[in-house]
């Protein structure tokens, strides 16, 4: 199969997919921008040019650390549970967030869907803030300790995804802990089959 721009737009539409799945952290104009470069992923590939991941993960960390700075503070005020409000959470309805405005707006949702979904479970309301607080803290500090490897691996995947959705680029580290699982589970199996004889 040819790598051209078609492979191309869909290498960009799973990557993006990838990175923000639900459309929490990007924000239409940040789309716009990325879709200026989206049939050109094959020609920087073909040339090993893969700076395209970088600068589009560079966007997306700013963005965590505006919405978690956003949804922090909306765990710090007070919600009122009385009102009727919707919130879709279908990613194929969804569109990105057109302004910061309406990106927090959405965050402001979230925070308090997930505070009732605590209080559901019978969580006390303090716990349940500071539960979220540590959530919130840890999508933040999972997107900041991907490393170069793995942020590879997540954009070459995005684009042997667009051939087979069966097909993974497994960057060094990945196919050696492959491996080593591979080794052990035979090791297991081998043990189980000997025990039964």
């Amino acid at each position: 199969m040819e790598v051209d721009n078609e492979i191309s737009r869909r290498a960009m539409d799973l990557f993006l997919d990838r990175l923000d799945s639900l459309k929490l952290f990007f924000l239409q104009s940040d789309i716009d921008q990325f879709a200026t470069e989206k049939e050109s992923i094959d020609d920087y590939v073909k040339r090993g040019d893969v700076s395209l991941a970088k600068r589009i993960y560079d966007v997306f960390l700013q963005r965590v650390t505006e919405r978690v700075a956003v949804a922090q503070r909306y765990l710090d005020v007070e919600h009122d549970f009385t009102i009727d409000e919707e919130m879709i959470k279908d990613p194929d309805k969804m569109t990105y967030a057109k302004t910061t405005a309406e990106a927090d707006e959405r965050w402001r949702k979230k925070v308090k869907f997930d505070l009732l979904l605590e209080i559901a479970d019978e969580v006390d309301y303090a716990e349940a803030v500071e539960k979220l607080h540590k959530r919130y803290r840890g999508i933040q500090r999972s997107a900041e300790q991907t490393d170069s490897d793995e942020l590879l691996e997540l954009f070459l995947t995005a684009v042997t995804s667009s051939f087979d959705p069966h097909s993974s680029y497994m960057s060094p580290n990945t196919v050696e802990n492959f491996n080593i699982q591979m080794r052990s589970e035979e090791h297991t199996s081998e043990l189980q089959s000997r025990q039964s004889i």
